[in-house]
Parts: structure tokens; C-alpha cells; sequence
């Protein structure tokens, strides 16, 4: 199939994982008044058919991107990116866990003052995520890499606090 899909507005997915039973969840963002990006997840079948669209991030005028999903072992999604909206300033990670159905079932930001934003997330065998990114926060100056281990609720076990 080839499909478009998008109203008014920028658009873009950043990325796609095939889910179990057939189809894709894919993730990127959302920008219909051209000022206020937020999070945009569509899960579509295996025709490409959308089964959801849903959009995530604050009201403030500021930007929410999601950068990866991935389908959980409980058939729901966890996606990373960034936010400008939550956290501890500037732009932090952002960790959204969803349910199969696209509802959120928490979200965790991470990051220091400086700039941070999460590249790739990956479900660990302990039912954690493993978040990689870039900051500007701490390390040896201007933009370094970075890698964060949670628990299954998104709490740090190593790496920003």
C-alpha cells in the first residue's frame, strides 16, 4: 500500500515498528497551527488503515516530539523524544507509555538545566526501557551521548536522576 496521511499543518513520522497481529505504530509529530508541535502516535493495520491517531504535549506554545516507538511486551507502546513543555527546563526527554489502545499510562521527563532530548527507547528483559539521547547538561561540554535505564514505571535506575 502507499498511503498519506495529515491535515493542516507539518506533519511528520520518525518512526515505525511493526506490531504483533499486523500493522505498524509510528511516531513523530504533529504541528496543525504551525506553532506547537506535539507527539503524534498512528497505529495503522496491515492495509495501512488507521486504527488511532493520537497527540501528546502540553498547551504552552512550545514543542513535543517523538523520536521512537516501540510495541511493549503488554502490546502497548513506548515512545521517546523530546519536550520543551515538562520537565526540568529547556528541552527534556519525554517517556510516554501507552496502552494498545494509545492511552497514556505515564509519562516521565528526564533531564538537567541544559538541553536533552532522547534519540531511541528499547524495551529491557526486566520489563524496564533503555533510552539513548543527547544532552547538554552534563558530560565533557556542548552535546554528548547519553543513556538511561528505568524500571517497567519509568523510574531512573541509572543515569539522570
Amino acid at each position: 500500500f502507499n498511503k498519506t496521511y495529515g491535515d493542516s499543518g507539518p506533519q511528520n513520522f520518525l518512526s515505525v515498528d511493526e506490531i504483533t497481529g499486523g500493522g505498524f505504530i509510528l511516531v513523530g509529530f504533529s504541528d496543525p497551527s504551525g506553532i506547537d508541535p506535539d507527539v503524534l502516535l498512528v497505529k495503522v493495520d496491515a492495509n495501512g488503515i488507521i486504527i488511532f491517531s493520537k497527540t501528546y504535549g502540553g498547551s504552552n506554545l512550545l514543542s513535543d516530539v517523538g523520536f521512537s516507538v516501540k510495541q511493549t511486551t503488554d502490546l502497548g507502546f513506548i515512545i521517546c523524544g523530546d519536550t520543551r513543555n515538562f520537565g526540568a527546563g529547556g528541552q527534556d526527554i519525554y517517556l510516554i507509555k501507552t496502552d494498545q489502545n494509545g492511552n497514556i499510562q505515564f509519562t516521565k521527563t528526564y533531564g538537567g538545566t541544559g538541553n536533552e532530548t532522547g534519540r531511541d527507547v528499547q524495551q529491557t528483559i526486566d520489563g524496564g526501557y533503555v533510552i539513548t539521547g543527547q544532552t547538554n547538561s552534563i558530560g565533557a561540554g556542548d552535546d554528548d551521548i547519553f543513556i538511561i535505564k528505568t524500571d517497567p514505571n519509568g523510574n531512573v535506575q541509572f543515569g539522570f536522576a
